[in-house]
Formats: C-alpha cells, sequence, structure tokens
C-alpha cells in the first residue's frame, strides 16, 4: 500500500476516537450525581390540587336533548325531521337495491 492509504488509514483512525472519545469523556468528566425530580414533584403537586378544585366544583349543566322525532344539531345545521337528510336517497328508509342517484341513459 502506499503512503496516502496508510495517512487515509491513520487519519481516520483518529477521527473515530475523537467521535467515540469526546462524548464518552464530556460523560464520565461530569457524572449525574442523582436525578433531578424537582420538576415532577411540582407537577404532581399543581395536577393533584386540579384535581381537588374540579372534584369540589358543581358540575356543568348538560344541553338539553332534543325532543322526540328530531336530530340533533350538528356542525350549525338547523335540526330536521328524523329521516328527511339532505340527498333524496336517504329519505326512503326501505330501498333495499338499485342506484342511490337515478340513472339516465
Amino acid at each position: 500500500m502506499t503512503p496516502i492509504v496508510w495517512a487515509n488509514i491513520l487519519l481516520a483512525v483518529v477521527f473515530v476516537a475523537a467521535f467515540a472519545g469526546v462524548p464518552l469523556w464530556m460523560t464520565l468528566r461530569r457524572p449525574d450525581r442523582s436525578a433531578d425530580h424537582t420538576a415532577a414533584h411540582a407537577y404532581l403537586a399543581h395536577k393533584s390540587a386540579r384535581n381537588a378544585a374540579l372534584a369540589a366544583a358543581p358540575a356543568a349543566p348538560s344541553a338539553p336533548a332534543a325532543p322526540a322525532g328530531l336530530r340533533p344539531v350538528v356542525g350549525g345545521t338547523v335540526a330536521q325531521p328524523a329521516g328527511q337528510g339532505r340527498h333524496p336517497a336517504s329519505r326512503s328508509a326501505g330501498r333495499t337495491a338499485g342506484p342511490a342517484v337515478p340513472v339516465h341513459s
């Protein structure tokens, strides 16, 4: 092998050692002595206080039920009598076969 190939191998070994060694050295230089759980304790204390406040508060009134025979309002549309949708095929609940839209030849 030529000297250029040996120089390339030598430089590759140096760069791989630095690529693995620098992060390892940084980790070993300043190891974590113990885990810091202060943020977790503060979160859990806030969560339990909020849950206790929500449990003590009265429940919000529920929405009134739709009258019999009407569908509830969905997406800002006005309630329609049951069985009367926007599409003509939806009005015929007894249809069992055939196209939903009239076929013109």
